[in-house]
């Protein structure tokens, strides 16, 4: 039986992935969540993900596509963009002036 070769990430052999973004999608999902008092088991009942993966998200450690994306913005009753907007000076440790 003869093995497939593997894929490559993309058609030049290169991957991207910005960590920054990644981050900031899941600092921003937690944020939302936690600002309409959603726990993690709700969000995998709106989502259908397992609630690893919602962890996962949270913490920037998954590279999520745009289906995923459009999926959770769902779930969290939001606009995709809104995923990506600068997060409150309370979830990042600073108090408001």
């Amino acid at each position: 039986m003869k093995k497939k070769p593997a894929k490559q990430s993309n058609k030049r052999g290169k991957s991207y992935r910005d960590e920054a973004a990644i981050k900031r999608f899941g600092t921003r999902m937690k944020e939302i969540r936690e600002e309409k008092n959603i726990t993690q088991e709700e969000l995998v009942r709106r989502t259908g993900f397992d609630l690893r993966q919602i962890g996962r998200m949270e913490r920037g450690e998954s590279d999520s596509g745009i289906s995923h994306i459009v999926k959770v913005a769902k779930g969290l009753e939001v606009e995709p963009h809104e995923m990506f907007m600068p997060t409150t000076a309370k979830s990042e440790g600073h108090s408001k002036k």
